[in-house]
């Protein structure tokens, strides 16, 4: 930053900090129950940048201690000198205006460019020079997958179900289902999936930003 301190998140996510670029003691300056990545600073130190796992751009005040959501359906978010935020949309990559002085959007996001490289955390392998210049790597989101079967010896067998963002998931003790976070949007929640009767999953949860099913031992409930 201006300041010549680094951000950053650590502990999987749920904490971010800041050491200065000379070295010394790092300060924490958030806690968080959700894992938080991809820290941008905004010029003139004004707030960070954050992207959190139900693909939501979140804007931090570190002086308030104030976190807000900013961008709904997006991540990877990144503020250019046109007086954009660019980000990792849900299927283009994205630009929105985005105004320094009142640390609020004015206007409508839209699309800048198609076909980049997005790794499966959701990070896309794209930059920008200080003239303009963009560079990035073609190629699809890999956070978009199909779940499949495999044995020890790698042998894969398909699963009827639809190719999108599946975030964790679990088994049942006795392998009948699975339980699955899946992130739609700026929210995500845990469905059920039957193996045996191969319908659609259920959902078990509505709009509670609902991550990491784990099944009891006896197979009757799922925490998250």
């Amino acid at each position: 930053g201006d300041d010549n301190n680094i951000i950053f998140s650590e502990r999987e996510g749920m904490r971010i900090a800041s050491i200065s670029a000379d070295g010394g003691q790092k300060s924490i300056l958030l806690e968080s129950t959700d894992s938080l990545f991809d820290p941008e600073i905004l010029p003139d130190n004004k707030g960070i940048l954050l992207s959190i796992s139900s693909s939501v751009i979140q804007l931090f005040d570190p002086e308030t201690g104030v976190v807000r959501p900013l961008i709904p359906r997006g991540r990877d978010g990144r503020y250019i000198d046109t007086g954009h935020i660019v980000y990792t949309g849900m299927e283009s990559y994205m630009a929105v205006p985005f105004n320094l002085e009142t640390m609020s959007i004015e206007g409508s996001s839209f699309p800048v460019l198609d076909s980049v490289l997005v790794e499966a955390i959701g990070v896309s392998q794209l930059t920008f020079s200080n003239n303009g210049t963009l560079a990035y790597i073609p190629g699809t989101d890999m956070g978009i997958v199909t779940p499949i079967w495999a044995n020890r010896n790698g042998d894969e067998t398909p699963i009827p179900l639809t190719s999108r963002r599946y975030g964790s998931f679990d088994l049942s003790p006795d392998s009948s289902q699975v339980a699955l976070s899946i992130v739609d949007g700026s929210d995500s929640d845990v469905w059920v999936y039957d193996f045996d009767r191969q319908t659609s999953p259920q959902r078990l949860t509505v709009g509670r930003g609902a991550l990491f099913p784990k099944w009891s031992l006896d197979g009757n409930d799922i925490v998250f």
